[in-house]
């Protein structure tokens, strides 16, 4: 009975619309909860349907938690939640808990068009603003540049020291140069498969993204071999998966 009630409450977290998580409020929250929900492909009319309740829900009883809404594809949607440490866990599970007992008492709605149609996995993740770049007028991902790469390193146990020096250098020598394109840098603190981190980039669409990618190697492509080829000794496995951002799910709250 626990885990069922866990379960609509999670699909009911999993909703929302408007802008989204600002920069701003990335940088005062340096913790995040995600939930990884994987649909299939035959499933996923029957999800988006049942998703879209969920938002009309949230708009009109309005849930009070912030979350970013990210698509992939690979079937997958990633429901970002600022949780600034383990402990704000209580306070988002509480809201959600309240949110449900009003929708189901006001409009009976139970999240039950959810029903067999995902399999998700949780995780919470820490900003890591050291290992991060962003230049002067860097963004996230937003309306704008919805596009979304995510490269998932699994690290070698122990070396995270080293690993993380490997990527400061990075960090040093695109600000040396003064490089106009940033990515974000998340440690993976509670999830399967640790230690592992994640660094996100975004840009219009993919063939921008290119395009940046063969300039910068172009002009600078001997120093990144040399700065990877320090990186990669510390790393495993790297999963590179693609998506975007959907601001339509997605929602900011001012706390």
């Amino acid at each position: 009975m626990k885990k069922s009630t866990l379960c609509i409450v999670l699909c009911l977290l999993l909703a929302g619309m408007l802008p989204g998580i600002s920069r701003a409020q990335q940088q005062a929250t340096s913790g995040f909860a995600v939930f990884e929900e994987k649909v299939s492909t035959a499933d996923m009319a029957a999800f988006q349907q049942a998703q879209q309740e969920a938002v009309d829900m949230w708009n009109k009883l309005n849930l009070g938690v912030s979350i970013g809404c990210y698509s992939t594809d690979d079937n997958a949607f990633f429901w970002v939640i600022p949780a600034r440490s383990f402990a704000s866990l209580d306070t988002i599970f509480g809201k959600t808990s309240a949110f449900l007992k009003k929708a189901k008492e006001q409009e009976g709605y139970d999240g039950s068009g959810f029903r067999d149609l995902s399999t998700s996995n949780f995780s919470f993740i820490f900003w890591r603003p050291d290992l991060s770049y962003h230049p002067e007028g860097y963004e996230g991902p937003s309306a704008d540049k919805p596009y979304v790469e995510w490269s998932f390193c699994y690290m070698r146990q122990g070396h995270e020291k080293e690993a993380a020096a490997a990527v400061k250098k990075f960090v040093d020598f695109y600000k040396k140069n003064g490089i106009d394109y940033g990515w974000n840098f998340f440690e993976v603190a509670l999830g399967y498969d640790v230690p592992a981190w994640i660094v996100m980039d975004n840009s219009t669409d993919a063939l921008t993204m290119r395009q940046t990618e063969k300039s910068l190697n172009e002009k600078y492509g001997a120093e990144f071999k040399e700065m990877w080829t320090e990186f990669a000794k510390h790393v495993r496995h790297i999963e590179n998966r693609t998506g975007r951002y959907m601001p339509k799910w997605s929602v900011t709250v001012n706390d």
